[in-house]
């Protein structure tokens, strides 16, 4: 087979057994260059959406057939089928996987030519105008084998030393630097070296450039090895260079391991004290969750030890052989749609990857809180599979008034449905919002603080031996987190008799090494937990300083490990805040901004582990407002596609706030709070949308028009729904295509005949002309519904039907249900008319189960209240209530409803 060689470092190079090839386009040397490093195959959709983000599915597809004909100059080393494309690896050859080879030898020969390889920067001067996402995956993959790159620099460099050529190991080690200009261990080789080949005032400057390259990019000083050195180097105190080979830089360390538990087990390392009632009590629960499911709440104040008493219960499950799941909620990603339920997921999935499949929907568009609800059995579901064996499972779920709200609404919706055979644990704080409230609370277990005794138990058990049980009770008020930071401070000799958690804290902080205060910076302003990957990105240390920093922020307790998401977190908000208050807003700024790029790039490789909410909220907090908005958007685009409306609208208001196109923003609030059934807040959202538009778009002021017509319509405002509707009509008369105009006439003339207006007839056959011309099925369905529903007013029940019949033909192939669900609610009143209950009945039956899916609060109402008054007709009493419960509950969630009992008009629509 012919051999294929791509160059990638530098200007890329693409030759098939030594001839060069060249591309009429771009686009296929970054498909090649993506199929070749990444090394796998990829779905043709994937690909399409990567290459040409802007287009259409449709055209993207089309564009990427087009794309791998010119690629296939290739030969037969582009493997190709029906849903995805790939590269042959064996006879293909890269730099890139040549340079990853070498760089893992240990030899000198080997990373002489590793480096040689990798002279020039990954695709140097390529790129891709119109998709960022290639360039952010070029950027992301660039980063990483500079990464590699600096690791082969960094043991060459001490391989030279060792041999005694160090004029080979200056050179080595200058061009580390270069690469990686904030590795400290990478000035103080080039200063080491430049003092043993006698230029011990470059050595001196050198240090200096460190200082100021580390001021200007991380906001911190060297760390004391580097000052250390220069003391040395400056008083002519540095020893000689070793004879044998010491470990340096990246790959003198393995990568740091992540020790199997949870957050919620984080706190674990003393015997539990004083909680032997509460943790009989679910035990007795846990036991008696099989066959059935059941429910607890574990609630208590700051410190007072709930993640304790939750890590205690899962290490006891799992002695007695049940299978453990716990998640923590994060500040940090409270308004991340579906964070909590996304890292529950995980969990489940690393118990028993089995359940994978069924989990698959989650983190995809939601459309309807049908399919949200569906999402949420789902996760029920693989819970029970993946929890219960032989004895019940245990799910906890630690801080749970710190979930996203879409999370929280899951936690409750378990706590009201608990998997089967599962014990589910909620654990929040007392002072704040409970997740779950009124007759949903399930039983409840309240941790208080330590009395004298108990406080003495755990003092014994942290130590130093001498402390005054009855002072450290006064001095922490019994308060678990308090008593552990008293302890550990006394051992440092740090306790004042006035010390309060803050002090207590602020001393353990002092003891740690400036390189652990620095990435505990950097973990605080991650905000939750973060991959080693990321701590070192977005604190810019090199690999073995963080590995170091790592390991000793986690002996100290200051840094937890999290199994489950593979990284780590500072283990509770009072810490956090005490080093967010430690860190300068320079340098706070400087590392959100960094975080900021680095997940920039991530939400490019894969937009559903790296959310867009995550790099507006770093990217605003960096004071990159111009740079934030647009972020926003694309947040507050994803959660309504998720159905996360609460976390939308946050995001819309942060747009808003940060510059982005106003009338795009107010319209969206509205079309969020019309879903809602928030009416009022919805029509200012719209005034402002259409006060926002240029008076010259007169396609988007309909669009508003048309919209605030929908609102006044649902409130029973039929006049001014009326008026907005003949607005939006003139707006269209010149420029609106035939099927806006066939849409907005359809609901003018539905207006009118709810007034009894003659005309309405008129305007709804010519609102049906208008439909024909277009050919869209959505506007011929609504045209049909309205037409039924005029004829069905004056009486002629056969034309009615066969409009409603023929709507229901051009609504079945609709995505959007709402079309079917009109006419079968207006299918069934026509029967009901007839006196044919039971077809009414099913009709109205099957409009509500649609209904439901499509999640109008305000329809899915009038649906209850129509199958209750149906079901009565057919004497089904007890059937009518419960509708007429679910009807008068969801009534009561609309806006105004209380007060304008016209929102109990909608009866057909």
């Amino acid at each position: 087979m012919s051999e294929l060689r791509l160059r990638l470092f530098g200007a890329p190079e693409v030759a098939l057994d030594g001839v060069p090839l060249t591309f009429d386009t771009r686009k296929a040397v970054a498909l090649l260059a993506y199929l070749a490093v990444t090394g796998r195959p990829h779905r043709r959709e994937t690909l399409a959406a990567l290459l040409w983000p802007e287009s259409d599915q449709s055209r993207a597809r089309a564009a990427l057939r087009r794309t791998l004909s010119v690629a296939g100059a290739v030969g037969p080393a582009l493997l190709l089928d029906r849903g995805a494309v790939a590269l042959h690896q064996t006879p293909v050859w890269t730099d890139v996987a040549e340079f990853e080879r070498l760089a893992d030898s240990t030899e000198a020969a080997d990373l002489i030519a590793a480096v040689a390889l990798a002279r020039d920067p990954f695709l140097q001067g390529f790129s891709l105008r119109d998709s960022p996402e290639f360039d952010a995956w070029q950027e992301a993959t660039a980063d990483l084998l500079t990464n590699r790159l600096t690791g082969a620099l960094s043991k060459l460099t001490g391989l030279d030393t060792a041999a005694g050529h160090l004029t080979d190991a200056l050179v080595t080690a200058r061009r580390w630097v270069a690469h990686d200009p904030l590795s400290e261990a990478a000035h103080r080789e080039v200063m080491r070296l430049l003092t043993w080949t006698g230029e011990r005032p470059a050595a001196l400057r050198q240090f200096r450039a460190c200082v100021g390259v580390l001021d200007r990019e991380l906001g911190v000083a060297p760390l004391p090895d580097t000052e250390a050195l220069y003391d040395a180097i400056r008083a002519n105190r540095l020893d000689p260079p070793a004879t044998t080979p010491a470990p340096v830089g990246p790959e003198a360390a393995a990568g740091p391991e992540v020790v199997a538990t949870s957050s919620a087990e984080a706190s674990g390392s003393v015997q539990l004290v004083g909680r032997e009632h509460q943790l009989d009590r679910l035990m007795t629960l846990w036991r008696k969750a099989d066959p059935g499911g059941r429910t607890v709440a574990v609630v208590g104040g700051p410190g007072h030890g709930r993640t304790a008493l939750a890590a205690e219960l899962a290490r006891a499950v799992r002695v007695a052989g049940g299978a453990v799941v716990s998640i923590r909620g994060h500040v940090g990603e409270s308004s991340l749609a579906f964070a909590g339920v996304t890292d529950l997921v995980r969990s489940l999935i690393a118990v028993d990857p089995a359940v994978a499949a069924p989990l698959a929907i989650v983190g995809e568009p939601v459309e309807t809180p049908g399919a949200l609800i569906r999402l949420y059995e789902a996760v029920a579901a693989a819970a029970s599979a993946a929890l219960v064996g032989a004895v019940p499972g245990l799910l906890v779920i630690d801080d749970a008034h710190s979930l996203d709200p879409t999370s929280a609404d899951l936690v409750a919706y378990l706590v009201r449905r608990p998997p089967a055979g599962v014990l589910v644990v909620a654990t929040w704080r007392s002072d704040a919002r409970a997740p779950v409230a009124g007759p949903d609370l399930p039983e409840t277990v309240v941790v208080r603080p330590l009395g004298p005794a108990e406080v003495g138990s755990l003092l014994a058990q942290l130590g130093p031996a001498g402390l005054d049980d009855h002072q450290a009770y006064q001095r922490t008020g019994g308060i678990p987190r308090l008593v552990v930071e008293y302890a550990l401070a006394s051992a440092q000799g740090g306790a004042s008799p006035s010390a309060q958690l803050r002090d207590l804290v602020s001393a353990r902080l002092d003891d740690a090494p400036a390189a652990t205060r620095q990435l505990l910076g950097t973990a605080a302003v991650l905000g939750s937990v973060a991959d080693p990957e990321l701590l070192r990105q977005t604190s810019g240390r090199e690999e073995a300083e963080v590995v170091e920093a790592v390991e000793d922020a986690v002996s100290r307790g200051l840094l937890v490990e999290d199994f489950s998401r593979g990284g780590y977190d500072v283990p509770y908000d009072s810490l956090r805040d005490l080093v967010l208050e430690r860190t300068s807003l320079a340098r706070r700024r400087l590392l959100h901004g960094r975080a900021a790029d680095v997940l920039t790039r991530r939400h490019a490789a894969d937009r559903r582990s790296t959310p867009a909410a995550l790099v507006a909220a770093h990217l605003a907090a960096a004071g990159r407002d111009a740079e934030s908005g647009p972020w926003s958007w694309t947040a507050a685009m994803d959660s309504m596609a998720l159905y996360a409306h609460r976390e939308a609208l946050d995001h819309l208001r942060s747009a808003l706030g940060l510059g982005f196109d106003p009338a795009r923003v107010h319209r969206a609030t509205g079309d969020v709070l019309l879903r809602l059934g928030r009416y009022r807040e919805a029509t200012v959202a719209y005034e402002q949308a259409a006060a926002a538009i240029d008076p010259s778009d007169t396609i988007d002021l309909a669009v508003v028009e048309h919209k605030l017509a929908e609102v006044h319509d649902r409130m029973g405002d039929w006049p001014v729904a009326q008026a907005h509707l003949e607005s939006a009509a003139e707006l269209l008369h010149l420029e609106g295509s035939s099927q806006m105009r066939a849409q907005v006439g359809a609901d003018l003339a539905l207006v009118l005949h709810r007034q009894g207006q003659l005309e309405a007839g008129l305007i709804a056959r010519q609102s049906l002309e208008l439909a024909e011309g277009s050919g869209d099925d959505s506007a011929l369905a609504q045209a049909h519904n309205v037409l039924g529903v005029v004829a069905a007013g004056e009486g002629d029940h056969l034309s009615a039907a066969q409009h409603f019949e023929v709507g229901r033909t051009h609504a079945a192939g609709l995505a959007d249900v709402g079309a079917a669900v009109a006419l079968l609610n207006n299918l069934a009143r026509l029967y009901a008319s007839e006196d044919r209950i039971d077809e009414a009945l099913a009709a109205a039956q099957e409009a509500l189960a649609l209904g439901t899916q499509h999640g109008d609060l305000h329809r899915v109402a009038a649906l209850h209240d129509h199958v209750a008054d149906l079901l009565h007709e057919a004497g089904r009493e007890q059937e009518a209530m419960a509708h007429l419960k679910s009807a008068a509950a969801a009534f009561a969630q609309v806006d105004d409803a209380r007060l304008r009992p016209e929102v109990w008009k909608l009866v057909t629509w």
